[in-house]
Protein backbone atom coordinates (compact mmCIF):
# COMPACT_ATOMS: atom_id res chain seq x y z
CA UNK A 1 0.00 0.00 0.00
CA UNK A 2 3.00 2.28 0.35
CA UNK A 3 3.78 2.42 -3.39
CA UNK A 4 0.75 4.49 -4.44
CA UNK A 5 1.57 7.00 -1.71
CA UNK A 6 5.21 7.23 -2.77
CA UNK A 7 4.17 7.61 -6.40
CA UNK A 8 1.81 10.47 -5.51
CA UNK A 9 4.57 12.06 -3.40
CA UNK A 10 7.15 12.00 -6.19
CA UNK A 11 4.65 13.24 -8.77
CA UNK A 12 3.76 16.14 -6.46
CA UNK A 13 7.44 16.85 -5.81
CA UNK A 14 8.21 16.88 -9.53
CA UNK A 15 5.21 19.14 -10.16
CA UNK A 16 6.44 21.58 -7.48
CA UNK A 17 9.98 21.61 -8.90
CA UNK A 18 8.66 22.24 -12.41
CA UNK A 19 6.46 25.11 -11.22
CA UNK A 20 9.28 26.47 -9.04
CA UNK A 21 11.62 26.62 -12.06
CA UNK A 22 9.46 28.49 -14.52
CA UNK A 23 10.88 31.75 -15.85
CA UNK A 24 7.96 33.53 -14.18
CA UNK A 25 8.79 31.99 -10.78
CA UNK A 26 12.48 32.92 -11.05
CA UNK A 27 11.76 36.49 -12.19
CA UNK A 28 9.14 36.88 -9.46
CA UNK A 29 11.74 35.84 -6.89
CA UNK A 30 14.21 38.29 -8.45
CA UNK A 31 11.72 41.17 -8.25
CA UNK A 32 11.23 40.45 -4.55
CA UNK A 33 14.97 40.36 -3.91
CA UNK A 34 15.56 43.56 -5.91
CA UNK A 35 12.86 45.36 -3.93
CA UNK A 36 14.35 44.30 -0.60
CA UNK A 37 17.96 44.93 -1.63
CA UNK A 38 17.13 48.37 -3.05
CA UNK A 39 15.72 49.37 0.33
CA UNK A 40 18.73 47.98 2.19
CA UNK A 41 21.18 49.68 -0.21
CA UNK A 42 20.14 53.12 0.99
CA UNK A 43 21.05 56.23 -0.98
CA UNK A 44 24.03 56.58 -3.31
CA UNK A 45 26.06 57.95 -0.39
CA UNK A 46 25.27 55.08 2.02
CA UNK A 47 28.48 53.13 1.41
CA UNK A 48 28.73 51.84 4.98
CA UNK A 49 25.32 50.13 4.74
CA UNK A 50 26.37 48.32 1.60
CA UNK A 51 29.72 47.34 3.10
CA UNK A 52 27.96 45.68 6.06
CA UNK A 53 25.53 43.84 3.78
CA UNK A 54 28.28 42.63 1.46
CA UNK A 55 30.04 41.18 4.51
CA UNK A 56 26.84 39.36 5.51
CA UNK A 57 26.56 37.88 2.01
CA UNK A 58 30.14 36.61 2.25
CA UNK A 59 29.43 34.93 5.59
CA UNK A 60 26.21 33.35 4.24
CA UNK A 61 28.24 31.61 1.53
CA UNK A 62 30.36 29.79 4.13
CA UNK A 63 33.13 32.22 3.13
CA UNK A 64 33.37 30.70 -0.34
CA UNK A 65 31.93 33.60 -2.36
CA UNK A 66 34.71 36.17 -2.02
CA UNK A 67 33.28 38.67 -4.53
CA UNK A 68 31.43 40.70 -1.87
CA UNK A 69 34.49 40.63 0.41
CA UNK A 70 36.69 42.26 -2.24
CA UNK A 71 33.86 44.47 -3.51
CA UNK A 72 33.24 45.96 -0.07
CA UNK A 73 36.88 47.08 0.01
CA UNK A 74 36.28 48.55 -3.44
CA UNK A 75 33.29 50.41 -2.02
CA UNK A 76 35.37 51.60 0.93
CA UNK A 77 38.08 52.90 -1.40
CA UNK A 78 35.46 54.54 -3.64
CA UNK A 79 33.94 56.29 -0.65
CA UNK A 80 37.31 57.77 0.35
CA UNK A 81 38.30 58.62 -3.23
CA UNK A 82 35.02 60.34 -4.03
CA UNK A 83 35.11 62.24 -0.75
CA UNK A 84 38.49 63.59 -1.86
CA UNK A 85 36.93 64.45 -5.22
CA UNK A 86 34.18 66.35 -3.44
CA UNK A 87 36.85 68.23 -1.47
CA UNK A 88 38.76 68.96 -4.67
CA UNK A 89 35.49 70.27 -6.08
CA UNK A 90 35.14 72.61 -3.10
CA UNK A 91 38.69 73.94 -3.61
CA UNK A 92 38.12 74.46 -7.32
CA UNK A 93 35.08 76.56 -6.48
CA UNK A 94 37.28 79.01 -4.60
CA UNK A 95 40.24 79.41 -6.88
CA UNK A 96 42.26 82.56 -6.54
CA UNK A 97 41.34 85.63 -8.61
CA UNK A 98 37.80 84.34 -8.84
CA UNK A 99 38.67 82.17 -11.83
CA UNK A 100 36.21 79.34 -11.39
CA UNK A 101 36.58 76.39 -13.74
CA UNK A 102 32.84 75.94 -14.18
CA UNK A 103 33.12 73.26 -16.86
CA UNK A 104 35.56 71.10 -14.86
CA UNK A 105 33.57 71.56 -11.65
CA UNK A 106 30.39 70.39 -13.34
CA UNK A 107 32.14 67.37 -14.85
CA UNK A 108 33.63 66.44 -11.48
CA UNK A 109 30.19 66.69 -9.88
CA UNK A 110 28.76 64.35 -12.49
CA UNK A 111 31.67 61.90 -12.20
CA UNK A 112 31.42 61.74 -8.42
CA UNK A 113 27.67 61.22 -8.35
CA UNK A 114 27.56 58.70 -11.21
CA UNK A 115 30.33 56.52 -9.76
CA UNK A 116 28.45 56.43 -6.46
CA UNK A 117 25.27 55.50 -8.35
CA UNK A 118 27.04 52.72 -10.27
CA UNK A 119 28.48 51.34 -7.02
CA UNK A 120 24.98 51.18 -5.57
CA UNK A 121 23.50 49.55 -8.69
CA UNK A 122 26.22 46.89 -8.79
CA UNK A 123 25.50 46.11 -5.14
CA UNK A 124 21.77 45.69 -5.85
CA UNK A 125 22.42 43.55 -8.92
CA UNK A 126 24.95 41.22 -7.26
CA UNK A 127 23.03 40.69 -4.03
CA UNK A 128 19.57 40.28 -5.58
CA UNK A 129 20.69 37.95 -8.38
CA UNK A 130 23.01 35.87 -6.20
CA UNK A 131 20.28 35.37 -3.60
CA UNK A 132 17.72 34.53 -6.28
CA UNK A 133 20.10 32.00 -7.84
CA UNK A 134 20.80 30.34 -4.48
CA UNK A 135 17.07 30.00 -3.80
CA UNK A 136 16.47 28.54 -7.27
CA UNK A 137 19.72 26.64 -7.64
CA UNK A 138 17.90 23.43 -8.64
CA UNK A 139 16.62 25.21 -11.75
CA UNK A 140 20.03 25.04 -13.45
CA UNK A 141 19.73 26.27 -17.07
CA UNK A 142 16.53 28.18 -16.30
CA UNK A 143 18.71 30.55 -14.26
CA UNK A 144 19.94 31.94 -17.57
CA UNK A 145 16.82 34.09 -17.45
CA UNK A 146 18.84 36.18 -14.93
CA UNK A 147 21.38 36.88 -17.66
CA UNK A 148 23.86 34.33 -16.29
CA UNK A 149 25.86 31.98 -18.48
CA UNK A 150 26.34 28.33 -17.48
CA UNK A 151 29.82 28.97 -16.08
CA UNK A 152 28.46 31.53 -13.62
CA UNK A 153 25.54 29.28 -12.66
CA UNK A 154 27.98 26.43 -11.97
CA UNK A 155 30.17 28.80 -9.95
CA UNK A 156 27.26 29.91 -7.77
CA UNK A 157 26.38 26.26 -7.15
CA UNK A 158 29.97 25.57 -6.13
CA UNK A 159 29.98 28.56 -3.75
CA UNK A 160 27.15 26.93 -1.77
CA UNK A 161 29.38 24.07 -0.67
CA UNK A 162 29.10 23.40 3.06
CA UNK A 163 32.86 22.92 3.23
CA UNK A 164 35.49 25.57 2.57
CA UNK A 165 36.73 25.54 -0.99
CA UNK A 166 40.31 25.86 -2.17
CA UNK A 167 41.70 29.29 -3.08
CA UNK A 168 41.77 28.23 -6.73
CA UNK A 169 38.05 27.43 -6.62
CA UNK A 170 37.21 30.65 -4.76
CA UNK A 171 39.13 32.70 -7.33
CA UNK A 172 37.35 30.95 -10.23
CA UNK A 173 33.95 31.76 -8.69
CA UNK A 174 35.00 35.36 -8.11
CA UNK A 175 36.21 35.72 -11.69
CA UNK A 176 32.91 34.54 -13.19
CA UNK A 177 30.88 37.07 -11.15
CA UNK A 178 33.42 39.83 -11.86
CA UNK A 179 33.29 39.25 -15.62
CA UNK A 180 29.51 39.24 -15.56
CA UNK A 181 29.25 42.49 -13.57
CA UNK A 182 31.96 44.37 -15.43
CA UNK A 183 30.91 43.34 -18.93
CA UNK A 184 27.13 43.24 -18.58
CA UNK A 185 26.45 45.87 -15.93
CA UNK A 186 29.32 48.29 -15.33
CA UNK A 187 30.82 48.67 -18.82
CA UNK A 188 27.62 49.98 -20.51
CA UNK A 189 27.13 52.53 -17.71
CA UNK A 190 30.76 53.67 -17.85
CA UNK A 191 30.59 53.95 -21.65
CA UNK A 192 27.52 56.16 -21.36
CA UNK A 193 29.19 58.25 -18.65
CA UNK A 194 32.38 58.67 -20.69
CA UNK A 195 30.34 59.89 -23.65
CA UNK A 196 28.44 62.32 -21.44
CA UNK A 197 31.59 63.76 -19.81
CA UNK A 198 33.76 63.79 -22.94
CA UNK A 199 36.94 64.38 -20.94
CA UNK A 200 39.87 66.04 -22.69
CA UNK A 201 43.44 64.80 -22.14
CA UNK A 202 44.09 67.03 -19.12
CA UNK A 203 40.79 66.02 -17.47
CA UNK A 204 41.49 62.32 -18.07
CA UNK A 205 44.87 62.69 -16.37
CA UNK A 206 43.26 64.52 -13.44
CA UNK A 207 40.23 62.33 -12.85
CA UNK A 208 40.76 58.89 -14.43
CA UNK A 209 44.22 57.87 -13.18
CA UNK A 210 43.65 57.09 -9.50
CA UNK A 211 46.07 55.12 -7.37
CA UNK A 212 44.12 52.36 -5.63
CA UNK A 213 45.20 50.75 -2.39
CA UNK A 214 42.91 48.55 -0.28
CA UNK A 215 43.53 48.31 3.46
CA UNK A 216 44.60 44.64 3.30
CA UNK A 217 47.21 45.10 0.56
CA UNK A 218 50.77 44.23 1.61
CA UNK A 219 53.04 47.23 2.20
CA UNK A 220 54.05 49.13 -0.92
CA UNK A 221 51.39 47.66 -3.23
CA UNK A 222 48.93 49.90 -5.03
CA UNK A 223 47.26 49.80 -8.42
CA UNK A 224 47.91 52.72 -10.75
CA UNK A 225 45.19 53.15 -13.32
CA UNK A 226 45.99 54.49 -16.77
CA UNK A 227 42.28 54.88 -17.50
CA UNK A 228 39.64 54.01 -14.90
CA UNK A 229 37.03 53.92 -17.68
CA UNK A 230 38.80 50.98 -19.37
CA UNK A 231 36.91 47.73 -18.67
CA UNK A 232 39.85 45.37 -19.17
CA UNK A 233 42.03 47.43 -16.84
CA UNK A 234 39.34 47.39 -14.12
CA UNK A 235 39.00 43.60 -14.51
CA UNK A 236 42.77 43.06 -14.33
CA UNK A 237 43.12 45.12 -11.14
CA UNK A 238 40.05 43.51 -9.57
CA UNK A 239 41.48 40.03 -10.20
CA UNK A 240 44.79 41.11 -8.67
CA UNK A 241 42.90 42.45 -5.62
CA UNK A 242 41.16 39.07 -5.19
CA UNK A 243 44.45 37.18 -5.43
CA UNK A 244 45.93 39.42 -2.74
CA UNK A 245 42.87 38.84 -0.53
CA UNK A 246 43.33 35.09 -0.79
CA UNK A 247 47.07 35.46 -0.20
CA UNK A 248 46.76 37.42 3.07
CA UNK A 249 43.73 35.48 4.33
CA UNK A 250 40.14 36.48 4.99
CA UNK A 251 40.72 37.34 8.66
CA UNK A 252 43.08 40.15 7.70
CA UNK A 253 40.77 41.26 4.90
CA UNK A 254 37.77 41.40 7.27
CA UNK A 255 39.65 42.97 10.19
CA UNK A 256 40.99 45.74 7.94
CA UNK A 257 37.52 46.85 6.80
CA UNK A 258 36.96 49.26 9.66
Amino acid sequence: MRWPFLLIFFVALNSYATENCTSYSILKSLREEVSLTTTLAGSVADFDQRIDLFLELYEESNRNFIFPLVALHGAKWAKDYLTKNDYRLFLMSYQTLGLIAYKEINKLKILSYELKRINREVFIDVVSKYKTATKKIECNEKLKVLGFNQALIDSIKLSLSTTELSNTQKLAIYKEMLLYEQQKNVAPKIKELAKRLNFNLVERNLFLRPKVRFAYFPEGIKFKFKNFFDTEERIAHALAAAKLALQVGDEKVINSIY
